[in-house]
């Protein structure tokens, strides 16, 4: 009788061990989260359709499309001068679950801009990897402070093959010159 006890004690805890691994095995924390490879993700990455040049987003603001501007960099930064219409998200809260809402939002493309390139990647590359795809980056090449100083006169910071103007080859036909023989 002691012997069937044990049995059917061993026999419960075996039974829920096996339902705890099996749960935590089919729901694991944050993996269920992710809806891209890192492969896919790079894939993304290399054909930098995400960036964003500071004359391209001005032509976005321009047009229909809802955007939103978002400052990455750290709230006492934000404060101290940011970029006309942006909002302060800092990169160490964007995985908040009211900041997921608004980067899944399908209405509004989000462009994002930091101090540091590197850290605008980092966080288009999280956000994009968990399903974001309305999602961008400004390209804020040179100082950043200088670009918020001079956001009205800034133009053409970096300028993308699809953006460059395309020009005719005329030779001009009045100079001679006059070579050695």
């Amino acid at each position: 009788m002691f012997f069937l006890k044990i049995n059917k004690n061993l026999l419960i805890t075996a039974t829920i061990l096996i339902v705890l691994i099996a749960a935590i095995l089919l729901f694991k924390p944050g993996m269920r989260d992710i809806q891209l490879s890192a492969e896919e993700a790079l894939q993304q990455t290399v054909k930098r359709n995400h960036l964003l040049s500071v004359n391209r987003y001005k032509r976005l603001l321009q047009s229909d499309e809802q955007v939103i501007l978002i400052d990455l960099r750290k709230f006492s930064d934000y404060e101290s001068g940011h970029l006309p219409d942006a909002v302060s998200i800092p990169l160490d809260e964007i995985l908040d679950k009211k900041n997921i809402r608004l980067f899944k939002e399908k209405e509004a493309i989000k462009v994002m801009y930091s101090d540091s390139s590197y850290k605008a990647a980092q966080a288009w590359m999280v956000l994009y990897q968990i399903g974001c795809r309305e999602i961008a980056i400004l390209e804020t090449t040179g100082s950043l402070e200088e670009l918020i100083a001079n956001w009205q006169d800034a133009d053409e910071q970096l300028i993308y093959k699809d953006e460059r103007k395309q020009f005719t080859f005329v030779p001009d036909t009045t100079v001679k010159a006059d070579l050695p023989d």
